[in-house]
C-alpha cells in the first residue's frame, strides 16, 4: 500500500487492512512529525504480515525511537529502507539497540540508512550490531562521516 499522506482515515484503513505486507509512504511534505509517526508505528504493531517498511525521503528525525519501539516488538518487518531520512548519530541510537536486543528473535533482515547524516560517532555502535547480528544487512552508502576502515570491514552490500 502506498500512502501521500497519513490521516487518522488512513490510520484505520491501515488498522483494518489484515492483509498489508508493504507500506510505502510517499506524502506531500517532506517529513512527518514524531507523534504522526508513533501512531502510524502503535497502527503497523498489530500486522502480523507486514514485510516492509518505506520512508525513504522522510525527515523522520526524532520519530527513529517510535521505529526501534515498533521493532522491539517483534513483528514480523523484515526490511526497513529508511534512506534520506535525516536520520543523525543521536537519532539513531535507539534503533541500533532495539536491533542488538532482537539478535536471537529478530525478523529484520535488511536496513537501508543510506545517504543520512551518521558520522564517526556511530561507527563503534554500528560494529557492535554487526557483531552481534552478522546476517543483518545494513546498507550505509552515502553516509559521508562514515569513512572508517574498521567500520568498512564489517559492511555488506548485498544486491537490491
Amino acid at each position: 500500500q502506498s500512502l501521500t499522506k497519513v490521516t487518522d482515515e488512513k490510520l484505520q484503513q491501515l488498522r483494518d487492512d489484515k492483509t498489508l505486507q508493504v507500506l510505502t509512504i510517499r506524502p506531500t511534505e517532506t517529513s512527518l512529525t514524531a507523534e504522526t509517526l508513533k501512531k502510524l508505528c502503535e497502527v503497523l504493531a498489530g500486522h502480523a504480515t507486514l514485510q516492509k517498511i518505506d520512508l525513504q525521503g522522510i525527515m523522520i528525525e526524532e520519530g527513529a525511537t517510535s521505529l526501534a519501539e515498533l521493532i522491539s516488538g517483534g513483528g514480523p518487518v523484515r526490511d526497513l529502507d529508511l534512506q534520506m531520512c535525516g536520520i543523525k548519530d543521536t537519532h539513531i541510537a535507539p534503533l541500533l539497540a532495539a536491533l542488538q536486543r532482537q539478535a536471537d528473535h529478530g525478523h529484520v533482515e535488511r536496513i537501508d540508512l543510506g545517504n543520512n547524516q551518521l558520522t564517526g560517532e556511530s561507527e563503534i555502535p554500528i560494529q557492535q550490531l554487526l557483531h552481534r547480528r552478522p546476517m543483518l544487512a545494513l546498507l550505509l552508502k552515502g553516509n559521508k562521516g562514515l569513512a572508517g576502515a574498521d567500520l568498512l570491514k564489517w559492511f555488506v552490500d548485498l544486491p537490491e
